[in-house]
């Protein structure tokens, strides 16, 4: 079974943390109690443990990289297990998005093909704005017949369909 690595509050005022350093590698075994990663807040840098035996499956946040508490962080599990993908997706595309807001309006790029693999949501640079906007869950969302990939029409519909 797949557990989620998060950033943990390490103080009572703390709201964000940054990956100082992974001490461990994805694939590499760990153990309850292992240290695993450094995180840095505003005031110290401190060493986290691991709560669970497993493999680290997946680094979702970089070094050097802040985010909020509770955020997932990482992945651990036994070798083979699946991994949330669409989770992984959103955070991963969310710091870009959250860019892309601040920089004010965008084209239509409706057109322009995700990065994708196989077993991954397409969905369009902008639709993908648009539901982290929205707070939509992309993996709710079915894509317009025949198109296989998420438009910003797709997103619009589906949260005008919520909110009636």
């Amino acid at each position: 079974m797949v557990k989620e690595i998060v950033m943990p509050k390490l103080g009572e005022t703390m709201e964000e943390g940054a990956i100082a350093k992974w001490l461990v590698e994805e694939g590499q075994a760990i153990k309850k109690g292992d240290v695993i990663m450094e995180v840095e807040t505003d005031k110290v840098t401190i060493e986290v443990e691991s709560l669970v035996d497993g493999d680290l499956l997946k680094i979702v946040v970089g070094e050097g990289t802040a985010v909020p508490i509770g955020t997932v962080v990482g992945y651990v599990g036994q070798k083979g297990d699946q991994l949330p993908r669409k989770r992984i997706l959103a955070q991963q595309a969310e710091p870009q998005i959250q860019q892309a807001v601040a920089a004010g309006p965008v084209e239509n790029t409706d057109t322009a093909p995700a990065e994708t693999e196989s077993d991954e949501i397409k969905i369009s640079p902008r639709a993908l704005k648009l539901a982290i906007k929205l707070g939509v869950d992309i993996g709710k969302i079915p894509p317009a017949a025949g198109k296989g990939r998420l438009t910003a029409k797709d997103v619009q519909a589906f949260y005008d369909n919520m909110n009636k």
